[in-house]
C-alpha cells in the first residue's frame, strides 16, 4: 500500500470514527420545573460535553412541556446549566455514561433582601477561653475587636502536635438561650439559591459541641462537610418583662471550620472560620439575599443568595 493510499485510508477511518461516537453517543433530556413541579418554557439550557481535549457545546430552550433532549459524546461527563429571567440559575454534573432524563430546578426570585454577609475568618489569641462575636458589627467583642454586643460565643479546645496529632473542639454558644443553629434538612443543592426562602420559627438547638480527632489512622469527627449549613436564630434581649420577644434570622453557609494549633504570624493559638448571613430586620424570617446588597460595605467579595 503506497503512501497516499494509506492517507485517504486513515482519513476515511477517523471521519468514521467520529460518526460512530455520535452515533454512539448519548442523549441528555432534561424537564425544567419550578418549586411546585410545573414546567417551565422557554429556559435556556446549556449542555457542556465535555472530551479530553475539548468540550462539545449545544444551547437549546425547553419547549412548553419544559423538555429538551440534546444528544452528544462525553468522556468526562455533561455539564448542565440553565437560565431564564427572573429566576435563579441552577447547574448539575451529569456523569453517567447512558442516556439520561434529568429534572433541574429553577427557584422563582421573590423577595430577595439586604443582609449582613461575611465570611468570617477568626484567629483566636488563646484555646480554653471564650470569645464573644458581634454578627452585626462583624468582630469579636472588646477588647478583642470592635464588636458591641456578644450574639454568639466561640470556645476552641484541645491540642495539636504534629499533622497526625491534632484533637480539636470547638463549642458554639448563643447568648439567649432561645436562639441558636438548625441544621437544614431540605435543600437545593443545584440552585443559585441552595436554603429555602424563610428560616423556620422554632427548633433551634442553643449550643454546638464539634470535634475533630486526627492520628496516623485516620479522623474521627462529627463534622458534615456534605450539609449545605444551617438556619441562625439570635434572640435580643428584653429590657422589660412584657416587652415582645425579637429576633433576628439568617443562616451559616457550609460547615463550620475549626483547628487548634500556634501560629505566631497571627499571635493565636487557634482559628474559626464560617459564612452567615443575618436579616436586620426583627421578627423578619425572609433569608433570601440580595447580592448586591450587602449590608458589610467593605466585603471582599459577592456571595450567593
Amino acid at each position: 500500500m503506497n503512501s497516499a493510499i494509506k492517507a485517504v485510508f486513515i482519513v476515511v477511518a477517523v471521519i468514521s470514527c467520529s460518526a460512530c461516537s455520535y452515533v454512539f453517543g448519548r442523549s441528555v433530556e432534561v424537564k425544567v420545573v419550578d418549586d411546585a413541579n410545573k414546567p417551565i418554557k422557554n429556559a435556556r439550557v446549556k449542555m457542556v460535553f465535555r472530551k479530553t481535549y475539548e468540550s462539545d457545546i449545544f444551547t437549546k430552550k425547553t419547549s412548553p412541556s419544559g423538555k429538551v433532549s440534546i444528544r452528544g459524546v462525553d468522556h468526562h461527563g455533561t455539564k448542565i446549566l440553565v437560565r431564564k429571567h427572573g429566576y435563579y440559575p441552577t447547574q448539575k454534573m451529569e456523569s453517567s455514561e447512558k442516556s439520561v432524563f434529568v429534572n433541574m430546578l429553577l427557584r422563582k426570585i421573590k423577595n430577595p433582601i439586604p443582609m449582613y454577609v461575611k465570611e468570617v475568618a477568626l484567629f483566636l489569641p488563646k484555646k480554653d477561653k471564650t470569645y464573644g462575636y458581634d454578627l452585626v458589627k462583624g468582630d469579636l467583642v472588646q477588647p478583642h475587636g470592635n464588636g458591641v454586643t456578644a450574639h454568639v460565643f466561640l470556645t476552641l479546645k484541645g491540642k495539636r502536635t504534629s499533622a497526625h496529632d491534632d484533637k480539636s473542639r470547638l463549642l458554639v454558644e448563643f447568648a439567649d438561650p432561645r436562639g441558636g443553629v438548625k441544621t437544614v434538612e431540605s435543600t437545593k443543592p443545584y440552585s443559585n439559591l441552595a436554603f429555602p426562602y424563610q428560616a423556620p420559627g422554632e427548633g433551634y438547638k442553643n449550643d454546638l459541641d464539634l470535634y475533630r480527632n486526627r492520628d496516623e489512622e485516620g479522623v474521627e469527627t462529627n463534622v458534615d462537610r456534605k450539609k449545605l449549613g444551617y438556619f441562625l436564630k439570635v434572640v435580643g434581649s428584653q429590657k422589660m418583662k412584657n416587652e415582645p420577644l425579637t429576633a433576628r434570622y439568617g443562616k451559616i453557609r457550609g460547615y463550620i471550620r475549626f483547628a487548634v494549633g500556634e501560629n505566631k504570624e497571627e499571635n493565636s493559638e487557634g482559628y474559626v472560620g464560617f459564612t452567615y448571613y443575618l436579616n436586620p430586620n426583627p421578627n423578619d424570617r425572609n433569608i433570601e439575599f440580595d447580592p448586591q446588597r450587602n449590608l458589610f460595605k467593605n466585603a471582599e467579595k459577592t456571595y450567593p443568595p
